[in-house]
């Protein structure tokens, strides 16, 4: 390097104080002296920002530091050339295909060349594609240091990778192939086809080319990169190369391979969860189910079902509560509805299910997420322990009725027999006698009111509506209270007597409630029958009675609701206006069968 004191910085700055007026002209243009490996002197404001040149570092730039160590060597030399001659044309600058005319500038002893950058004329096809090139691969720039990226430049003709820009993140990927030959080396074998398949279609089109490859490194360890080229051409607009941009994706590769694991795993959980599984979007439509809930829907294929409402699998005297329930997890809340579906083959099933909103990143509500399990045959037992409990508390009550209490009855004429034959026996043998009589008829009116308890005859003798036309009379007989009943459309041959059995008991259980606890002095009991529905009311003017306090959870509600599940029917408990409480049944006007059974 020359000790000649005209070459210092601040030799280099007074010269580049002369070609100042450059500053304003709209082309690129570079001044630098021919000595000190062609130091640059000046750069205007267009050339620093064609080539992001700092202006207070200019003085202390040469051409290779800022071009590519061929592009350097090509404008060294005609700088060199411009400097014997007095001008030159250098048309390869950069990848970009840049045009430079150089010109010769003498002041006072020293020379300097005015370089003037100029792109390719737009009319040329080459010069568009590399324009557009520069486009993109300058928004590239702008994103690798945010990105980890390293950008690249392979030379077809030469196969030579030159490393144009690495980002400072210490995560960026070390390219250290100087070849493309020497890189497909690198690549594992299993995807060195993909790259050189990619590689060979970038150079045949105008698009970017994005793919991703496995790399072993040097210490053993195996990483994934993600790359993105884009081809270039030279100055006769043929492809001359690749520029590309490359950054490490090891770290979300690992994570999309844990999440499919998960999702693997998941996907095991719910084909062998033996409850039904199921999603429902916000429109109804079925979105996922597993097989479990398949089965119960006798679907061979999921297809069958994905993508339908699934309100047209629940039986028809369901779907109105089904579709509230549904509107209700959409607005967030959870519920538990018990129902029935119909197969795709006709079959029915008795169902629980438990459903809660499913909800996205922002918390908002888009799906529905359900367990069900089938309670047919938990039903059908549970029917079955109710009815032999009924059975054992009917043969109780006719063994009271026809045993006990016929005896008692015997007694008592035997006793008033015995006291007609005295004829006139003393007073304390007569007083002694009707004593007895007395507590004997009251046993047998106690017998026969427990027997009417435990075995209410007139279901299956005259019907639902005589039972508790009696049970209303012997509770108005005995408590004191005013008690109405009433009867609207009531059709006993129509009615299965099993069912009607359960409605006398949930009857029975409620006017035992607002006896001991309603406080009240009217009750009123209501019978009604449709074509398509029967109805039960008992409505009190008492307290009241709050069904969410803790109180509320008696054994004797509990039954009325079990009872009224296994029937098919909805029961409710609600404040009366004005005070006291309302107790409704609304169930299916079915003609056999309790529903429940199946």
């Amino acid at each position: 390097m020359s000790a000649d004191p005209a070459s210092s910085p601040a030799s280099r700055a007074s010269a580049a104080n002369h070609f100042a007026a450059l500053e304003g002209v709209a082309e690129p243009v570079l001044v630098v002296e021919g000595r000190d490996e062609s130091a640059a002197v000046y750069a205007n404001r267009a050339c620093r920002e064609a080539f992001q040149l700092q202006r207070e570092a200019i003085l202390s730039f040469r051409l290779s530091d800022w071009l590519a160590p061929d592009a350097a060597r090509r404008l060294s030399a005609a700088v060199g050339q411009a400097l014997a001659t007095g001008q030159a044309e250098c048309r390869e600058v950069d990848r970009f295909g840049m045009a430079a005319r150089l010109k010769r500038v003498e002041l006072g002893a020293r020379r300097y060349c005015v370089i003037t950058f100029q792109p390719w004329q737009q009319g040329d096809e080459a010069g568009r594609a590399n324009a557009e090139l520069r486009h993109r691969v300058g928004q590239l720039m702008s994103a690798m240091d945010l990105d980890a990226m390293a950008a690249w430049t392979w030379w077809r003709d030469s196969d030579r990778i030159e490393v144009d820009y690495r980002s400072s993140d210490g995560n960026a990927p070390r390219l250290q192939s100087r070849s493309m030959g020497e890189f497909l080396e690198r690549v594992l074998e299993q995807d060195r086809e993909l790259v050189r398949r990619t590689v060979d279609d970038a150079l045949s089109t105008e698009q970017v080319h994005r793919f991703e490859f496995r790399i072993c490194r040097a210490d053993g360890e195996t990483r994934w990169f993600g790359t993105a080229v884009k081809r270039f051409h030279d100055e006769h607009g043929s492809p001359a190369g690749l520029v590309g941009a490359t950054r490490d994706v090891t770290a979300r590769k690992k994570f999309y391979a844990d999440l499919a694991e998960s999702e693997g795993r998941l996907r095991s959980i719910l084909e062998a969860e033996p409850e039904c599984v199921k999603v429902v979007d916000r429109a109804g439509r079925l979105e996922l189910m597993n097989p479990a809930g398949l089965g119960l829907l006798e679907v061979d294929d999921a297809q069958q079902v994905l993508g339908r409402p699934v309100i047209d699998l629940v039986a028809p005297e369901y779907r109105d509560a089904f579709q509230s329930l549904h509107e209700k997890v959409m607005a967030g809340q959870s519920g538990v509805l018990e129902f029935e579906i119909v197969g795709l083959k006709g079959g029915r099933c008795r169902v629980e299910s438990h459903v809660a909103p499913l909800r996205d990143a922002t918390g908002a509500v888009i799906a529905a997420l359900a367990i069900t399990r089938d309670v047919s045959e938990l039903r059908l037992l549970a029917r079955e322990i109710i009815e032999a409990s009924n059975r054992e508390q009917e043969r109780i009550g006719h063994d009271l009725h026809d045993g006990v209490g016929q005896e008692l009855t015997g007694v008592a004429l035997m006793l008033k027999g015995l006291q007609g034959r005295l004829g006139r026996p003393p007073m304390d043998v007569e007083r002694d006698i009707g004593e007895i009589l007395l507590l004997v008829n009251a046993a047998i009116r106690s017998t026969r009111s427990l027997a009417h308890g435990l075995s209410p005859v007139a279901v299956q003798r005259g019907g639902l509506e005589l039972a508790l036309r009696a049970l209303v009379e012997r509770t108005r007989d005995t408590s004191g209270l005013k008690l109405r009943f009433t009867s609207r459309g009531w059709c006993a041959a129509r009615r299965d007597p099993a069912t009607d059995l359960h409605l006398y008991r949930i009857a029975q259980e409620s006017l035992n409630n607002v006896l001991r606890h309603a406080g009240a002095r009217r009750v009123s009991v209501s019978i009604g029958m449709t074509d398509s529905q029967l109805s039960l009311k008992i409505a009190d003017d008492g307290k009241g009675f709050d069904p969410q306090a803790p109180s509320a959870a008696g054994l004797g509600l509990k039954i009325m609701g079990y009872r009224a599940q296994m029937i098919g029917a909805r029961l409710s408990v609600t404040p009366r206006r004005g005070g006291g409480t309302v107790i409704a049944l609304t169930c299916p006007s079915q003609t056999h069968g309790a529903r429940g059974s199946t």
